[in-house]
């Protein structure tokens, strides 16, 4: 038998009253699907899909390496 801590079947959800106020998280939302039309981004196209989640993990490569040099504006900080 395994005994798990209260409330460990829902750790990895994300509570709605902590998300209400933030800005969009478009990590676990996605990007294509606010930027290109539904009926590109639903198709059934199998190459097609695979072209969009290649186009949208670069997308999100590239805002993550964004949000690392916009917290890099003092450079003189931790250079020493």
């Amino acid at each position: 038998m395994i005994a798990n801590n209260n409330g460990d079947r829902y750790r990895t959800y994300r509570y709605w009253e902590s998300t209400q106020h933030q800005p969009y998280d478009y990590e676990n939302e996605g990007i294509l699907n606010k930027y290109v039309s539904p009926t590109i981004y639903n198709t059934k196209n199998i190459i097609l899909k695979k072209v969009l989640y290649i186009y949208e993990n670069a997308l999100l490569m590239m805002n993550k390496y964004a949000e690392l040099l916009n917290n890099c504006h003092n450079y003189l900080k931790w250079n020493r």
